[in-house]
């Protein structure tokens, strides 16, 4: 088994104010231009590389935000052995799934 993205929260980024998807073996994002669809691909790339990727500024925040906060939550799903020793403290012993947070303060 191979871990894999079960769930993404977004939180106060861009024009997503708050989101929840929920990934399956095969996910489309579909819709009008300016609803997120790539949005959501900007959150996760900053999750997964930070400011090597992209740098958030505040104009990135949600306009209905309080405290100019935004993060980014990712629940994985089918770990193994190998991903909770590389998670560390993290993903304890016996985890199947782990949630971890990126967050970013204007």
């Amino acid at each position: 088994m191979t871990v894999k993205i079960k769930r993404v929260c977004i939180e106060n980024f861009c024009c997503l104010h708050k989101v929840d998807v929920s990934f399956e073996e095969i996910i489309s994002f579909i819709g009008p231009t300016g609803v997120g669809k790539s949005t959501v691909l900007r959150a996760l790339d900053w999750f997964f590389n930070g400011e090597k990727s992209l740098a958030l500024e505040t104009d990135d925040v949600h306009s209905a935000a309080e405290g100019g906060r935004i993060s980014v939550e990712v629940e994985f799903d089918g770990l193994t052995d190998h991903d909770r020793d590389a998670l560390g403290r993290y993903a304890p012993e016996g985890a199947e799934s782990v949630s971890i947070w990126r967050t970013w303060q204007g």
